[in-house]
């Protein structure tokens, strides 16, 4: 071994290896710098790291065979023994540092990457708490609390806030925040990466904003924001990762190219940032589509215009717009999978009168859009999540819900709309505490967005921590102080007698009413209105049934029959109306609040319609014994079908 090694130094194999380490990995780094700022393929830098590989072996065997003397290369072995060895040299030297330097960053990024793959392998552990907190001999420490008090912010996070018009008529801010929005959902589909969801994200808007107050606010360590200015089919897009607690700028980039290399600006951006923040990252799915290349450019600005109107979709002007601008995205580029899977959800997500189709047509559309949205890309987040959806709420098949619906998680692992999704999907199956952890993650992916807040505080009332759904509500920034006083009612009612939960129903009714008279019109919460209003006809309060009878009337002849309708027939003792009801109102745009109506000690449905011949034709349609086995399975049997009276 010795006199291997001796010979090996003779030779100089250890410095040409010392030399082919360093210069080696400096034209890596070369290639990556290259392959960004020249536009150049994906392969480009990994091509350069083949040839290096092979080269290692060749350049080695050429130190052992030949060496370098006055006289010219001659091979080794006619080189005289010089007998020893000479000292170190300043050549030596270098090469020696250089080799420690190479060996200290690679060290470093591998372990910066480690503890990014750390943070995420630790991540489910922390799901148990929900299981642990519902459980009867938990803790009364509540979820919430238990999940925010320590919770450090992990380096391997981002907010992508909304990027800045600089157009010249600063009339393509809908061009901006599409780009942005394109960056986050292509980012949220890296498995080690945290991304905050566009919701919360983009409501820091603005060139006063606080890159400490988003960090904190959001959960991130970094932000990126940008700023996109289009003049005809020119396109300049500047894009600047900024470290969340001191302001520091870690890369910024600026691309000038035409409107039809859009797709390739996005894919270097997510690649830079990806080396940037020395995550484990590769680009896939929606950070990959420069290979999409031939989409047409007037049907991504109007995708564009879609995705801005419906992240504003508070009016049914904007929504009506949206899905126009998505519809014609698909009609100038059919083969545009994101405008077909954002066409299905906007479309499905939307009241009847908003886009002016009837039940039938607005079903087929949007299913029409899923599937060609998955035949273009089957791996596309949106489109799979959006049938978990469909098959949840509108034509009932759970196999293929929760089969869209883990496809979409797998595809994009931080989207909050997928776990959103989900979590609605397991909620109406009955498995509470796993629809809990799939709100917990949105929230924590979207921790400004109002309505997961509030599926989340519902969850954690049906496990039994009131306290937590309080928590949850008051957390919630923009949720109005009616909503924590309902849950809190709720959260008295297992534990007290018939009694108390009668006066405390008794000085919550005008609590409630008084909160929703000073509320806009269009702020009211339906779900506590018409729920103080059943309150009132069950303790048989003068007037009650006088009051819902005029409620019914009035939706029999808007024709807007819903759940609670069904409730009111059933508390008047019109059992045959209410089976009725509630046989229309399947496939409806009502049917997916059907859920709300199966809980134990909520507004259910009497025992006397859960009898009724009706009822049990109802529970019979497509989609619904399955949904009634899962909800079995999963202990919760609130609201179905009981023996039909006189029958077995």
């Amino acid at each position: 071994m010795n006199h291997l090694l001796t010979e090996l130094r003779r030779r100089n194999v250890f410095r040409v290896a010392a030399a082919y380490l360093v210069v080696g990995w400096l034209l890596i780094q070369l290639a990556a710098l290259l392959e960004t700022s020249l536009g150049l393929p994906e392969w480009f830098d990994a091509a350069i790291i083949g040839f290096l590989i092979i080269g290692m072996p060749i350049a080695l065997l050429l130190a052992w065979a030949f060496e370098m003397t006055p006289e010219g290369m001659k091979k080794t072995e006619s080189v005289a023994d010089p007998g020893a060895f000479k000292p170190l040299g300043p050549s030596d030297y270098v090469l020696i540092a250089g080799v420690l330097v190479v060996l200290g960053v690679v060290g470093f990024q591998t372990m910066g990457q480690s503890n990014a793959e750390q943070t995420v392998a630790n991540a489910p552990a922390a799901e148990t708490t929900i299981d642990q907190a519902s459980s009867p001999d938990a803790s009364e420490t509540s979820v919430v609390e238990a999940e925010t008090t320590e919770a450090p912010i992990s380096e391997a996070s981002i907010a992508v806030l909304p990027f800045a018009d600089f157009s010249q008529d600063g009339d393509q801010q809908y061009f901006s925040d599409g780009i942005a929005e394109e960056l986050l959902n292509a980012l949220a589909q890296f498995p080690d990466l945290r991304v905050a969801a566009r919701t919360s994200a983009f409501s820091f808007r603005g060139d006063d904003v606080d890159l400490r107050e988003v960090g904190e606010a959001l959960g991130v360590a970094h932000v990126l924001e940008g700023s996109v200015r289009q003049s005809g089919d020119q396109l300049r897009i500047t894009a600047q990762l900024i470290r969340a607690s001191d302001g520091y700028h870690l890369w910024s980039q600026t691309y000038e190219r035409t409107l039809t290399d859009v797709f390739e600006i996005q894919d270097d951006i997510v690649r830079e940032l990806s080396r940037v923040l020395q995550v484990r990252l590769g680009v896939g799915g929606g950070a990959g589509r420069a290979r999409l290349g031939g989409i047409n450019p007037q049907a991504y600005e109007q995708y564009l215009r879609g995705l801005s109107l419906w992240g504003n979709r508070d009016t049914d002007d904007n929504r009506e717009n949206a899905i126009s601008a998505f519809q014609l995205a698909t009609e100038l580029d059919p083969s545009f999978a994101d405008a077909w899977a954002a066409y299905g959800i906007s479309v499905m997500n939307s009241a009847l009168s908003v886009h002016g189709m009837d039940i039938e047509t607005a079903t087929r559309v949007s299913s029409n859009a899923f599937s060609r949205a998955l035949e273009i890309d089957p791996d596309n987040a949106r489109a799979h999540a959006g049938l978990g959806w469909f098959h949840t709420n509108w034509q009932p098949d759970l196999t293929s819900a929760l089969a869209h619906s883990a496809l979409a998680i797998e595809i994009a692992p931080n989207a909050a709309y997928a776990h959103y999704a989900r979590g609605a999907l397991l909620s109406w199956t009955g498995d509470y505490q796993a629809s809990a952890r799939s709100y917990r993650r949105a929230l924590s992916l979207d921790p400004l967005n109002n309505t997961v807040a509030l599926n989340f505080a519902d969850d954690l009332m049906v496990l039994g921590d009131g306290n937590g759904a309080v928590r949850a509500i008051e957390q919630c920034a923009e949720c109005p102080e009616i909503f924590a006083e309902y849950l809190r009612f709720n959260a008295l009612v297992p534990s007290s007698s018939e009694e108390e939960i009668l006066n405390a129903l008794l000085e919550l009714i005008p609590v409630l009413r008084e909160a929703m008279a000073d509320l806009p019109e269009e702020a009211r919460n339906v779900e506590v209105a018409e729920f103080s209003d059943q309150v009132d006809l069950i303790l048989g309060i003068e007037g009650a049934g006088e009051l819902v009878r005029a409620d019914i009337d009035e939706d029999i002849e808007n024709d807007e029959i819903d759940f609670d309708t069904v409730v009111y027939f059933a508390l008047l003792g019109e059992g045959d109306a209410a089976a009725n009801a509630i046989y229309s109102l399947y496939g409806s745009e009502e049917f997916s609040d059907l859920t709300d109506y199966l809980l134990p000690g909520r507004r259910g449905f009497p025992e006397t319609l859960r009898r009724h011949p009706r009822y049990h034709e109802f529970w019979e349609l497509p989609g619904m014994p399955e949904l009634a086995a899962a909800r079995r399975a999963n202990g919760q049997t609130a609201g179905l079908p009981l023996p039909i009276e006189g029958g077995e």
